[in-house]
């Protein structure tokens, strides 16, 4: 699995709770210059600065590790990346759709 995430801690953190809690998972993360580009992407994106320019930058990073066989399903680790790749055609865990599942998970049983 691609983790795709920022430089600020959320990549490091996923890749290693991916390494260390769930064995037999490989995951991948971004080189240094690619979560600074990926950082920076998610900054334009915010701003609205070329949205789909900035699309296009994720989804290149995605299809490269498709492309070198390193994985099948990239983690996407910001709510921005769902946002951006929402019509892409791979797989993909969208964190966001996860947290709102085992939410509603959650708070089911509590609504009696």
């Amino acid at each position: 699995m691609l983790v795709l995430a920022t430089q600020h801690g959320t990549g490091y953190h996923v890749g290693r709770r991916l390494q260390h809690d769930f064995a037999g998972i490989e995951s991948v993360k971004p080189d240094r210059n690619e979560l600074k580009i990926l950082s920076e992407t998610i900054f334009s994106f915010n701003c609205g600065m070329g949205k789909k320019a900035q699309s296009k930058k994720v989804k290149a990073t995605c299809e490269k590790y498709f492309a070198k066989g390193r994985t099948k399903t990239v983690i996407l680790g910001c709510t921005e990346f769902g946002l951006m790749l929402h019509d892409g055609k791979f797989d993909k865990v969208n964190t966001i759709d996860v947290l709102v599942h085992a939410t509603i998970a959650k708070i089911k049983p509590l609504r009696g």
